[in-house]
């Protein structure tokens, strides 16, 4: 979760709601599905949640069946926005031409 803390969130209720979509994510992998997650295209998918009148949407993606990896943190108007799924699509394609460098084991609990 360093990288997520990392991320600059302008009120803290904002990283409490997107952890608890994390959490989500990491209860049911795969199988979350609309409304707290959408497939983007591209192997991109979305964590959606609101904190307030914030949207708030993590992309994310796959890498093999227990690995997920969190690639952009952003807040969405209407649609998301094409720098944000470029963004995505990139790390995706760094991450995949090389895992190793990029992967992070978090600590089971």
């Amino acid at each position: 979760m360093d990288w997520l803390r990392s991320q600059r969130f302008q009120d803290p209720r904002r990283y409490g709601k997107i952890l608890t979509l994390v959490d989500r994510l990491r209860e049911f992998g795969h199988d979350l599905r609309r409304p707290v997650s959408g497939h983007l295209g591209g192997g991109i998918h979305e964590l959606r949640g609101r904190a307030g009148r914030v949207q708030l949407r993590v992309l994310y993606f796959f890498h093999g069946t227990e690995r997920v990896v969190l690639a952009v943190v952003c807040q969405k108007e209407e649609r998301i926005d094409h720098s944000d799924l470029w963004s995505a699509l990139r790390a995706k394609a760094m991450f995949e031409a090389s895992p190793e460098i990029h992967s992070h084991e978090e600590e089971s609990l």
